[in-house]
């Protein structure tokens, strides 16, 4: 979505050290930048909006729009928190903006319908979403646990079973998960291949 600092120009320190990209795609190299953009649910260019309520305003928008949304990645939970916290406030101009933007009626039905639930009805917003990723550690601990029971209540309310995959050295992540009652079911491996020269 982006990267943070939000509504901040990436800059240096005076040691010359980077704070904040104009892109995720920085971080794959400059190879893959371009099909990564490609992929992206929000353009990069929203990234380099400065005032906040813009941005998330704009956030918002490309994230509706999107129906084929199965991935979302952010660096801390609370990023994701405040975009969800500030849907019900901005439902109406967002589907507006979706409505002028030239959204079909079938999925403007089901993003009002899913902003007048309480909870917002995710599945109804972008029903192939699959995979939330976000840092666990540190001061994002807590806000990691919230997301987490947040997003692991609605899929039980629907009957389903939510089900995670965590590297098994991935001790603080192992720890959150079963504080918030999961187990580990079956263990899986995985091989990395490595890239041909």
């Amino acid at each position: 979505m982006a990267i943070s600092p939000v509504a901040r120009a990436p800059h240096a320190t005076a040691g010359g050290i980077p704070i904040g990209l104009a892109s995720e795609g920085t971080y794959l190299g400059q190879e893959l930048a371009e099909a990564f953009a490609s992929v992206l649910a929000v353009p990069a260019e929203v990234a380099q909006v400065l005032d906040i309520e813009q941005w998330r305003f704009l956030t918002l928008r490309h994230l509706l729009a999107g129906d084929d949304l199965t991935f979302i990645s952010v660096w801390s939970p609370t990023f994701l928190i405040g975009l969800m916290e500030a849907l019900p406030a901005l439902a109406v101009p967002l589907l507006k903006a979706l409505r002028e933007g030239g959204a079909d009626l079938v999925r403007l039905r089901a993003i009002s319908t899913a902003l007048s639930r309480d909870p917002i009805d995710t599945q109804m917003l972008w029903p192939r979403l699959a995979t939330i990723s976000a840092w666990a550690d540190g001061v994002s601990r807590g806000y990691a646990q919230q997301l987490l029971g947040a997003v692991a209540r609605q899929i039980v309310a629907r009957g389903e079973i939510p089900f995670l995959h965590v590297f098994t050295n991935n001790i603080s992540a192992i720890a959150l998960y079963e504080r918030q009652g999961m187990e580990i079911r079956r263990r899986l491996h995985v091989t990395v291949l490595p890239k041909r020269v």
